[in-house]
């Protein structure tokens, strides 16, 4: 499954009601926190690939994700590892995790254990995704970030960098360069 099946299916009514359902969420809310979550981790995820050892975790950990089966667990939340979830989340953003799901929270009116319940439930389906499409790509270590970024943009996320910056960038200075350098040294060190 490609990232732009994977962002149609999970926008979609049916979708956003079941995982809503599964946080006590609105509709609404759900749908916009899809909308903004999945960027901001695609972005932190290609900002960590800048130096090699980000780059090297994260394929680890897409080559582990590879097989996994994105449609069942887009289908049934149930089914997806929570526990594994926070510990993706946790990767990709590090010390950083409680400020974004916080700056989450506030674009969408939801409480931040609802959005941390979120992003537990979409990370896991968001690595199988990427290890899916980076099985079929042949992707590697040097090229995953050509390929997160191309990723980006078929999907029409790419508008939405400037509102993922923002929840991304702690000093307010336009760039999140200096906040991802701080992520790297704990980013899929333990996957």
């Amino acid at each position: 499954m490609d990232i732009l099946e994977l962002f149609n299916m999970l926008t979609n009514d049916k979708t956003v009601d079941n995982l809503a359902s599964t946080v006590g969420a609105n509709k609404t809310q759900t749908k916009k926190l899809v909308s903004l979550a999945m960027p901001t981790m695609m972005k932190a995820m290609d900002r960590n690939t800048g130096l090699s050892t980000g780059a090297d975790g994260l394929m680890k950990a897409l080559k582990k994700h590879q097989d996994d089966d994105v449609v069942r667990m887009v289908k049934d939340f149930k089914s997806v590892d929570t526990n594994d979830g926070s510990k993706i989340v946790n990767h990709i953003f590090s010390d950083k995790t409680q400020r974004v799901e916080k700056n989450l929270a506030k674009q969408t009116a939801l409480q931040t254990d609802q959005v941390s319940n979120v992003l537990s439930q979409l990370a896991p389906i968001l690595l199988g995704a990427l290890g899916n499409q980076q099985k079929e790509q042949g992707v590697e270590a040097s090229n995953l970030s050509n390929f997160l970024n191309g990723t980006m943009e078929k999907t029409g996320q790419s508008g939405m960098m400037s509102m993922v910056e923002s929840l991304l960038d702690k000093e307010k200075d336009g760039s999140i360069w200096d906040d991802i350098l701080r992520l790297i040294t704990g980013f899929f060190k333990k996957k």
